[in-house]
């Protein structure tokens, strides 16, 4: 029966734990432990950030927030604009170092594909 108010009660799917919010890249917010220990290890490191969009985020992690993470001194990359493959961008970046264009920058977690140091990157 409709009553012209809005039902707002939260929905629940029974095949899911109470705390999964799913995203493409799987960097679920809430997510006990695990996954948010695991990007813990890596703040003060210097860090490759692939995202869904043609960019590539390359900088100090600094900071991991429940929606974004906060990379410092980071080099913003548009793949689009440049004649060189991410890849090779990446390989540059980590041979000759960060060529930082923003202090600071915020990277939406659902829009993350996945984070790497930037030391992990293979030479080839």
């Amino acid at each position: 029966m409709r009553t012209g108010v809005l039902d707002t009660s939260p929905v629940r799917c029974s095949n899911r734990a109470p705390w999964h919010r799913a995203t493409e890249a799987g960097f679920a917010m809430g997510k006990p432990s695990g996954l948010n220990d695991e990007l813990a290890s890596l703040i003060g490191d210097q860090v490759v950030v692939d995202v869904k969009a043609p960019y590539v985020y390359i900088g100090t992690l600094s900071r991991i927030g429940t929606d974004a993470v906060v990379l410092a001194d980071a080099d913003v990359h548009s793949c689009d604009d440049s004649h060189t493959t991410r890849e090779l961008y990446i390989l540059e970046t980590k041979n000759t170092g960060i060529r930082a264009n923003r202090h600071s920058v915020h990277v939406m977690r659902t829009e993350i594909v996945s984070i790497s140091r930037l030391t992990d990157i293979v030479d080839y």
